[in-house]
């Protein structure tokens, strides 16, 4: 909406229901933290390549090309440095678990549902034949899903500075849950798996 008086007027935002208004900042926070997952990504190539290389990576490889570019450029690691090699490894592992979780909710339509106490999520799956998934999540399934990116995101970022610093490897965290886990139980074998990487 926007300000009567003037066309390009200063946007007028809706007032959302509490619950609703908490769920928009939970999904903004799991759009944010995957955005600097996908800059731990850059980090990488920053540690693999050359500087003016990794600008050409970066305009031009899709995230899933990037992961690939990443475990293979530091394949070497597994005789090397092991425990390097299993951290990177994991980070990747848990980010693309990530990545479906942001590809599922940002491209879902999320409102408040009053009957139920929680706020429903509709997805189309357009690569399966245009089902529609119709699901309840609280405020707090949101929030526990942005968290763990933040802390998938903030693991990954010590990585490349342990790998050229006396820095020590950070602890791992525990692996996020995937966005299905949170249907039903006797929903969740049909529903089909989003792709792997995030191309938004």
């Amino acid at each position: 909406m926007r300000d009567k008086d003037s066309m390009y007027g200063q946007a007028i935002w809706p007032d959302y229901p509490s619950d609703q208004d908490n769920a928009m900042h939970a999904v903004g926070c799991i759009t944010s933290w995957w955005a600097r997952i996908e800059n731990v990504y850059e980090q990488f190539l920053y540690h693999e390549f050359e500087f003016s290389q990794v600008g050409f990576l970066r305009a031009t490889l899709t995230n899933s090309q990037k992961v690939g570019l990443i475990r293979t450029s530091t394949a070497l690691l597994r005789r090397t440095r092991p425990e390097m090699h299993e951290a990177i490894g994991t980070f990747l592992h848990y980010a693309n678990i990530c990545a479906e979780n942001r590809n599922f909710i940002a491209h879902a339509d999320i409102i408040s549902d009053g009957k139920v106490g929680a706020m429903r999520v509709s997805k189309r799956a357009n690569q399966f034949g245009g089902k529609d998934y119709v699901f309840h999540v609280s405020v707090a399934d949101l929030r526990r899903m942005a968290q763990e990116m933040a802390d998938i995101a903030l693991f990954g970022r010590v990585i490349p500075l342990a790998a050229r610093t006396p820095v020590p490897l950070p602890p791992v965290p525990p692996k996020p849950r995937k966005w299905d886990q949170l249907l039903p139980k006797e929903d969740r074998k049909n529903v089909p798996r989003p792709p792997e990487t995030s191309e938004a």
